[in-house]
Parts: structure tokens; C-alpha cells; sequence
């Protein structure tokens, strides 16, 4: 793990309503280009862009906490603890997601942040903001280099509540915007650099071949 600077390592809440997250271990990105959730339907309404993000153990994630929390009372009102424990939240544990549970040690949280492509009119939206460390903005050509599985990143994004037709309730995050931060191993399925899986060899080893 990269020397993350102290102000990073917790969540925060701007005066505008905003919240950011803490720096976290980049997953499944979809930032440039919509992508559907359920494999069976890739309508234009189920499209949508998104990613997931590792936290790291020890990062403070109560300014999101708090703002689900005071969604859940003031749009979901639960009557008693039973109905508020079947309310969904955003930040789930990674030992319960079998694609993520080996990286549970470290990570032990996870967070789904997506926005739709398509407002309900089918206009579309605007994408996402994805720039780098340095606040310039990143080319859509350069996004298989930049968004792979495991890269460091802060995420902007907004809660809000939801309630399905067949009677579920729950609070998710929006996302606005992102800032690709720190290189990293890749995680997960991502690919691994050339560098990284050979050695150098003496070109004298190779005879007549060099």
C-alpha cells in the first residue's frame, strides 16, 4: 500500500451536499462506457455508469454513514429495529461478495457507486468526470491504461433513497465524479504489467539468438 497521506483516509461532506470518499482500490470501472448490471438485459434503461471500490482497513467511512443514516429516517422512516435491518445500505462487507472475499483482510468493506445513462425520458446523461492526480482530465482512449482493476482513486458522489416495486428498501450512491490517484498492483482479474512477470535475463545467455 502506497504512504497515504492522513486526509485521505476518511470520508467527507462538502457544504454543497457532496461526499467524497476516502482513497480506495478501484474495481469493474464502466466510466466512459455504460455497461448493464444484469447480463440478461441490456436495455437502454437498465445502462449505466459505475464502479466499485475497496476500502482499506482502518479508513473512516462515517461521513457516509451518517448521511445514509439521516436518508433512512427522513425517507424510509422505519417503525423498529426489524424493518430498519431490511433496509439496504451501500457499504457492504467483502468476505460476503465470493468474487472479492480474498482481499477481505485488507479491504474488509466494499462500495457499489453508479449513475444511469439515461434519464427516464431516455435523453441521455452526462458521464462521469475522470481525471487524474494532477486534475487533468483522462482521454477515453486512455482508459484501459488508467482504470484497471486495483488503481487508487476518490470518488464524488451524492446518497440517496430508493424503493423498489416488489416492496425492498435501501439508500445507494450516485456517482459524479472521479480522480484516479496512486499506480498499484492490479487486483482481481486486472492484467499485470510485462515488468512485473519477467526478470531481466543476459543477453550472453541467448548465443547465437541475441
Amino acid at each position: 500500500m502506497p504512504n497515504i497521506p492522513d486526509k485521505f483516509k476518511k470520508a467527507e461532506k462538502n457544504e454543497r451536499g457532496t461526499l467524497f470518499s476516502p482513497a480506495a482500490r478501484m474495481m469493474y470501472a464502466s466510466l466512459f462506457v455504460p455497461t448493464s448490471p444484469d447480463r440478461e438485459d441490456n436495455s437502454q434503461g437498465k445502462l449505466q455508469y459505475g464502479l466499485t471500490i475497496l476500502i482499506p482497513a482502518d479508513f473512516d467511512l462515517s461521513a457516509i454513514e451518517k448521511d445514509v443514516e439521516e436518508i433512512i429516517n427522513k425517507e424510509h422512516k422505519p417503525a423498529n429495529a426489524t424493518l430498519r435491518a431490511k433496509i439496504k445500505t451501500p457499504i457492504l462487507e467483502t468476505a460476503g461478495q465470493e468474487s472479492l472475499a480474498a482481499l477481505a483482510e485488507e479491504y474488509p468493506y466494499f462500495i457499489r457507486i453508479a449513475s444511469k445513462a439515461y434519464d427516464k425520458n431516455g435523453q441521455k446523461r452526462q458521464k462521469p468526470g475522470v481525471i487524474d492526480a494532477r486534475a487533468q482530465p483522462i482521454a477515453e482512449d486512455d482508459a484501459p491504461d488508467q482504470l484497471y482493476n486495483g488503481r487508487w482513486c476518490r470518488v464524488s458522489m451524492r446518497a440517496y433513497a430508493w424503493t423498489h416495486a416488489t416492496g425492498g428498501k435501501g439508500v445507494s450512491l450516485g456517482l459524479n465524479n472521479v480522480q484516479v490517484l496512486w499506480n498499484d498492483d492490479p487486483l482481481a482479474g486486472g492484467k499485470a504489467s510485462a515488468e512485473s512477470e519477467f526478470e531481466a535475463v543476459e543477453v550472453e545467455e541467448f548465443g547465437e539468438f541475441a
